[in-house]
């Protein structure tokens, strides 16, 4: 089977939200954020993984113009030169012209240049980041840096990794362990960043399988532009909560306020 992540050409996304968080703040302590301009363009991209053993992850490109003749083709490609269980790429096409995408079987990442979707490039690479290794997800930050998340330290997957900001070329920036000794079991998943109150919410499920979770689901909170400490908590079951057993991706609506 092939293992796909979509993404038209757009500031839109969809897909499935299996949790959310209301994290956001009152509606006064919003600044006034210019909307983004929708475009719109032919194309869809797909980070796809290969069916074949010695065969590559590839990211395609697919015609999807509705009224082309060559609608649902694929109309260019460009393999990465390994297989590695093509995963993760952002969650939203960013702004710019690069994508961020992951194998995360090989423990590498990789960034797509799509400034011309006819001729898609691999642009640059990535493995560990100092200690923090087989990086998982990644989300875009207001200023084009990277908020990604790394499962490991060092190997073996006996060391909780963390966040770590890198910039819009792949470089380094800064790191935030999500050890924690009291639950050791944690691994950085899926952060979602929110701007307007410096905080970032990130699940934690172990892409591994090892460290299955006994307590139920859990988060970690905190700065991340001041990479104040981050804080463990987890869901509770009620009326308007219903846990999962490994969360996923924690998604804030503009909608959302914080409970008093």
């Amino acid at each position: 089977m092939i293992a796909m992540h979509a993404y038209l050409r757009t500031a839109v996304r969809a897909g499935v939200i299996p949790f959310v968080l209301s994290c956001a703040p009152t509606e006064s302590d919003v600044p006034d954020e210019p909307e983004p301009a929708a475009t719109t363009s032919p194309y869809l991209f797909v980070w796809a993984g290969a069916e074949n053993e010695g065969d590559s992850d590839f990211l395609a490109v697919i015609d999807a113009e509705a009224e082309s003749g060559r609608y649902g083709e694929i109309v260019a490609s460009v393999p990465v030169g390994l297989k590695g269980g093509a995963h993760h790429s952002e969650h939203v096409m960013p702004a710019g012209d690069t994508l961020f995408v992951n194998s995360f079987d090989a423990g590498a990442s990789f960034l797509i240049d799509v400034a011309d979707p006819l001729d898609p490039k691999v642009a640059g690479a990535f493995r560990e980041m100092g200690e923090y290794t087989y990086p998982h997800s990644f989300e875009r930050l207001p200023d084009g840096n990277v908020l990604a998340t790394f499962q490991t330290k060092g190997e073996d997957n006996e060391v909780a990794g963390g966040l770590v900001e890198l910039d819009p070329a792949g470089n380094f920036v800064r790191a935030s362990a999500a050890s924690d000794p009291v639950d050791p079991e944690l691994r950085a998943y899926s952060a979602t960043p929110i701007p307007a109150i410096d905080r970032a919410v990130s699940t934690t499920t172990d892409m591994w399988g090892a460290a299955v979770p006994r307590r139920g689901p859990r988060f970690r909170c905190g700065g991340y532009r001041t990479w104040r400490s981050w804080q463990r908590f987890a869901s509770q079951r009620g009326p308007s909560v219903t846990s999962i057993g490994t969360p996923r991706k924690p998604v804030c609506f503009p909608t959302a306020r914080p409970r008093s």
